[in-house]
């Protein structure tokens, strides 16, 4: 290949028509060591001869105008003939350099016919008439970069960390792996297992990334990168799979095995919808799930019991079967009392343990197994049952339905006296 040649120079290669590029690692020109500008394209008009230096075929490249503008012939060009390397002489160093972002000059002056030469310092004895030092020359100062990308990054390659997600990313355009930190105050690391679900919820597998990085010398020292999709993992997104998760618990399909009393963080594994305790759900945000922000005929009962339940001995827990319900435990003076309040019926169930007879391990196991037993006869036939003294007598068992007749206040207010009377406790 020889002769004159329009040449386009662009920071992924060089073109001699809209298709056949010039890779920089096939010509000496050390593209690591400046950036062309890309707000206008930059063509040059330049002769090209064939020679043989160090006993290798070369394309020597001479340019003869470096602003060249009549390029209507530039997309007919051909290539003709095989192009082993392409090596640049002779370069004008204002002109070159006119064209570029940012540079570092004096890693391959040698290409320049014109490079600028540093002036001598005047002598010491002339000091009455010395100057004050020039300015550095542009070309030694740090070389400063700054790029600009958009990319999508798979949700299964990030990381959720505290305060954000985290991804490494190769880009190509500078040819370098950085790791980005996407900021959001409202992600936790713990919430890492459900990213997937974050995906789905947001209805896509990825999530689009814009990046700023700066680079010193070509040394990344700022990498920033923000997403519309992670931005919208907000308060209000994280409470609604919160709030799903606690409706999904209504729907988890009830047992037959004997196990019937279940922790909050036993049950939310069990959920469709998120499994596992990942919000730190607690009996207060269930009950204000479950009854339509304390709207429920029982929600004052089941508030007052989770207000007045034995945290320091005794979980909470819940039942599915025969009925969605509420387990806690209160403490008499003499008595251990567990309180099954049912979430959607008007019936409250008691049984109280002599504290300084039964232990609390063998009061639970009494009291799953009565339930068990609610469970296979029902509520009916068990109530017969303990009058006649057909069940372990080891407890007192009192059922106590609430009023359906006045208003919420007053429902509450007749149903915590009786309640007080039963389990012996004063206002």
């Amino acid at each position: 290949m020889s002769g004159q040649r329009i040449i386009r120079m662009t920071n992924q290669g060089i073109f001699f028509n809209e298709k056949e590029c010039i890779p920089y690692t096939d010509t000496n020109l050390p593209k690591e060591h400046f950036t062309f500008t890309e707000r206008i394209p930059i063509y040059w008009l330049a002769d090209l001869n064939i020679d043989y230096r160090n006993d290798r075929r070369v394309i020597v490249v001479r340019v003869n105008d470096y602003g060249y503008n009549k390029i209507e012939t530039f997309n007919d060009q051909v290539r003709k003939g095989e192009i082993t390397f392409l090596m640049f002489e002779n370069l004008d160093f204002n002109s070159f350099f006119a064209s570029c972002i940012c540079y570092q000059a004096n890693r391959f002056k040698g290409l320049f016919s014109n490079y600028p030469k540093r002036t001598s310092p005047r002598p010491v004895d002339d000091m009455s008439t010395a100057k004050s030092p020039a300015a550095p020359k542009p070309y030694n100062l740090p070389i400063i970069l700054e790029d600009s990308v958009e990319f999508k990054i798979s949700f299964s390659d990030a990381t959720i960390i505290d305060g954000g997600i985290q991804f490494t990313k190769k880009i190509e355009e500078i040819d370098l792996s950085i790791e980005f930190t996407i900021s959001n105050t409202f992600l936790k690391a713990s919430y890492e297992p459900i990213k997937e679900y974050f995906a789905k919820k947001l209805g896509r597998k990825t999530f689009s990334v814009k990046a700023r990085i700066k680079r010193v010398d070509w040394k990344v020292v700022e990498a920033y990168a923000n997403s519309k999709e992670i931005d919208r993992i907000d308060e209000t997104f994280l409470h609604t799979i919160k709030y799903n998760q606690i409706n999904s618990l209504l729907k988890i399909a009830k047992k037959t095995d004997i196990r019937q009393l279940y922790s909050i963080d036993e049950l939310l594994k069990q959920s469709a919808e998120v499994q596992g305790n990942i919000f730190q759900t607690n009996i207060n945000d269930i009950i204000q799930v479950l009854t339509i922000e304390f709207t429920h005929r029982n929600s004052k009962q089941l508030s007052y019991l989770a207000k007045n339940h034995n945290a320091d001995e005794e979980v909470i827990h819940l039942t599915l079967s025969p009925f969605f319900g509420f387990v806690f435990c209160l403490l008499s003076n003499d008595d251990r009392c567990y309180i099954w309040e049912l979430l959607d019926t008007h019936a409250t169930y008691i049984w109280s343990f002599k504290r300084d007879i039964c232990t609390k391990k063998l009061a639970f196991d009494l009291l799953e197994e009565s339930i068990n037993q609610i469970r296979r006869v029902g509520r009916i036939v068990y109530k017969k049952e303990y009058r006649k003294g057909l069940v372990n007598k080891e407890y007192l068992f009192q059922a106590m339905e609430h009023s359906i007749d006045g208003g919420v206040t007053t429902v509450f207010e007749e149903w915590l006296a009786k309640l007080r009377a039963i389990i012996g406790q004063n206002e």
